[in-house]
């Protein structure tokens, strides 16, 4: 995939999702360093460095710094030293300290500039589709149903145009696109996606599908005697990344919301908040807002793929220098240095350890060692489902599917009393605590009890 020669716009077909508008962020920010011994001009190009890296991180903090290499990481630092503000390298009780003050729309701007975002990683032209069954909860009118869509329109869209990956002029073909998704289903074939591309001349399609589901409060609990009557979560919310030109899927994504979190402030990609639902409040109103936030996050990701897969084609430094003291790592931006030969870092200018001595034979136990013990052989087994509706079922089966342990899966439909599912699963982790954590991540672990007789695990859930 040749990203350098990418179009130059980003068009959004979203139909369904939800979550809450993106919060603004005090504009300016004071970072500080660690005390060091000495206020020598090497200590100080090492705190400086490190206070451009937290900066870049805190940034790239949905895409990731570590991912950048070579010249390009050395032309990203050295766009951000001269937005520090009000440097001090002040000496007390007998240690030096670092501090600046960053203007934080500034220094996301260098960032941008520098990576050259509509140039290459970003400069794909962009569909994604969400399917329209988007929403399960108390029955809302059509009309809000297409208010859901248009907000999650709106969160994929503000956040593609603010990282700079820009929006086709077709975008607003709502009704057109609002088809072609319904004829696209849940789940499409490739086939279907490079059809859908070139329909809308985008060379890469995002299909989404998944939920924005509301849940109520049992009364009597704690958050119903203070006015909450439920509250609103993503439920297998998964998006795939496909690329026309080579016929080839780029990556997946997985939405993920927890009760954990509360506030739309403490969303990240890891997950996102769920908002509860004030019986005095609309909730639809609260549904389109989620639905931006969500839509926010979709894009998040979609960004952070296509990144990664950017950086990922970038060959990798040489190792030069020769010696066996393996790759060192900067004290300044944390980057690592495989060049035995050098002595300062080529990103940040910091001065590098010395390389430590000696390779050493011995037979290659300590990277075994790093794996922890062996795999046991791969077991086959039923997960045995009762008590829950197919939704909850379908997020726990794309929950465990996400753990590489597992393999091999098959749908082994239902009995009476029991939905099943065969597969095969390979780890020094019980099964039942890998079965246990997926349904908490999935946040439909209350009130379930997992066994295991045999190759049979028994998951149950009370009504």
């Amino acid at each position: 995939m040749n990203f350098k020669t990418l179009g130059a716009a980003a068009l959004i077909a979203a139909v369904g999702l939800c979550a809450p508008a993106i919060a603004q962020e005090k504009d300016q920010r004071s970072w500080s360093g660690k005390p060091v011994a000495t206020g020598s001009d090497a200590d100080k190009t090492i705190a400086r460095a490190r206070a451009v890296t937290k900066c870049l991180e805190f940034i790239l903090a949905d895409w990731s710094f570590s991912a950048i290499r070579g010249e390009q990481r050395k032309k990203l630092m050295h766009s951000m030293f001269d937005v520090l503000r009000g440097e001090r390298f002040k000496e007390r009780r007998g240690k030096w300290r670092y501090s600046a003050k960053v203007s934080m729309s500034e220094a996301r701007n260098r960032v941008l500039d520098a990576l050259e975002v509509q140039d290459t990683f970003g400069a794909e032209k962009i569909i994604v589709v969400v399917h329209p069954d988007c929403y399960k909860g108390p029955k809302i009118d059509e009309d809000e149903v297409e208010a859901i869509w248009e907000q999650l329109r709106t969160g994929v869209s503000d956040y593609l145009n603010s990282h700079r990956f820009r929006e086709a002029p077709n975008t607003g073909q709502k009704s057109q696109i609002m088809k072609a998704a319904l004829e696209l289903g849940a789940s499409p074939s490739n086939q279907k996606m490079h059809q859908f591309g070139q329909m809308f001349l985008a060379p890469v399609v995002v299909s989404v599908k998944g939920k924005i589901r509301f849940e109520p409060i049992k009364p009597g609990s704690a958050q119903y005697s203070i006015g909450k009557r439920g509250y609103l979560r993503v439920q297998a919310m998964k998006g795939t990344v496909y690329h026309r030109d080579s016929d080839t899927v780029l990556g997946t994504f997985t939405i993920k919301s927890t009760k954990q979190k509360s506030e739309m402030s403490e969303s990240n990609t890891d997950s996102i908040y769920q908002p509860y639902w004030d019986k005095d409040e609309s909730l639809s109103e609260l549904t389109e807002n989620y639905a931006a936030h969500v839509g926010k996050y979709i894009a998040t990701h979609l960004c952070k793929r296509l990144f990664d897969r950017f950086y990922a084609m970038q060959p990798a430094p040489s190792a030069g220098g020769g010696g066996g003291g393996g790759p060192r790592d900067c004290p300044g931006c944390g980057d690592k240095i495989v060049d035995n030969s050098l002595t300062a870092c080529p990103a940040c200018e910091s001065e590098l350890p010395a390389v430590k001595g000696g390779g050493g034979g011995g037979g290659g136990g300590g990277a075994r060692s790093k794996e922890g013990p062996p795999f046991r052989a791969m077991d086959n087994y039923q997960l045995r489902f009762k008590g829950f509706d197919d939704d909850d079922v379908e997020t726990a089966i794309e929950e465990l599917q996400g753990n590489k342990s597992f393999g091999k899966w098959k749908d082994a439909g239902a009995t009476k009393v029991f939905v099943v599912y065969k597969c095969a699963y390979r780890s020094e982790t019980m099964i039942t605590s890998a079965v246990k954590d997926a349904l908490k991540d999935a946040d439909i672990y209350d009130g379930c009890k997992v066994t295991k007789t045999g190759n049979n695990i028994n998951i149950i859930k009370k009504k």
